[in-house]
């Protein structure tokens, strides 16, 4: 009997003690204010969690070729990705009011999975509704996925832009999804990555884009995976850390943001959030 009521004492006792151990070695966010505490940077957005059935209605993206496919652009936008709080962070991107016209906007994150097609798929959408020609760019080449959400071909795209002449025709390596939305995939995975994104070519081509659409995005490899991302952040106007709620690290977030610090990083947007977790920018 006293052995059982020692146990009995004693068993919660423990069990909050490795809890609280635990939770010291433990760095993972949960919450979405975290994100802001731990880096300086606004927290533009949230995405809430997707159940696998939400997630493939949200991917499932009919191809456009010609505005007539389409009664009107009200039909057409309800065929993408979108949610409320895409839209509140792209309007907090536009409250910054960067003095160019056109905005080159990077969307990464720490290491892979931790949600950035979704996030530009949905700003794209935002824009979009909001009168912007958006053209979106899977710049992961090694890794490229914006393909097979939208079910597009690869077999052309950016790696095989950054090789071709100068005065090949950009517009044929462009696939428009949306009568506002074009995309330009990833095309083969090329051998020499860093080198195609350092010749210069890849300058000129955001250049181009910049002249013709209102807002480019661009789909970009995680910051601590390879360098291919740290290369393009230089390029761009505008950079945003997607951080996934219960996967990013402290540690992981807190690297990615020092590496980037002395670019354009504008926020963080919080991926998987949950609905009763309060959002302030």
């Amino acid at each position: 009997m006293l052995f059982l009521l020692a146990g009995a004492v004693t068993g919660p006792v423990l069990g909050i003690a490795l809890a609280l151990i635990l939770e010291l070695f433990n760095d993972t966010i949960y919450i979405p204010e975290e994100l802001s505490k731990f880096t300086n940077l606004r927290l533009l957005g949230r995405i809430p969690k997707l159940t696998c059935r939400g997630r493939k209605k949200l991917f499932n993206l009919p191809v456009v070729f010609s505005n007539s496919s389409y009664s009107s652009f009200s039909e057409a936008i309800t065929h993408f990705p979108a949610h409320e709080t895409l839209d509140m962070a792209y309007q907090n991107i536009q409250i910054l009011k960067y003095p160019l016209h056109c905005q080159t906007l990077m969307i990464t994150s720490a290491l892979n999975g931790e949600g950035k097609s979704t996030s530009t798929l949905g700003l794209a959408v935002s824009a979009a509704k909001m009168h912007q020609r958006v053209l979106v760019i899977d710049a992961n080449l090694r890794n490229p996925s914006l393909h097979s959400i939208l079910e597009l071909s690869n077999d052309w795209g950016l790696s095989l832009l950054l090789l071709e002449d100068r005065n090949s025709k950009v517009n044929d390596y462009l696939q428009p999804v949306h009568p506002a939305i074009d995309v330009l995939t990833a095309g083969p995975v090329p051998d020499e990555t860093v080198k195609l994104l350092t010749s210069g070519r890849m300058k000129e081509l955001l250049e181009i884009f910049t002249r013709n659409y209102d807002l480019v995005l661009i789909d970009a490899s995680s910051i601590l995976d390879t360098v291919d991302a740290r290369i393009l952040a230089s390029l761009c106007n505008s950079i945003f850390i997607v951080g996934r709620m219960g996967k990013i690290k402290q540690s992981e977030l807190i690297q990615a943001v020092e590496i980037l610090n002395n670019l354009n990083l504008v926020g963080v947007i919080a991926n998987e959030a949950s609905k009763s977790q309060r959002m302030y920018v």
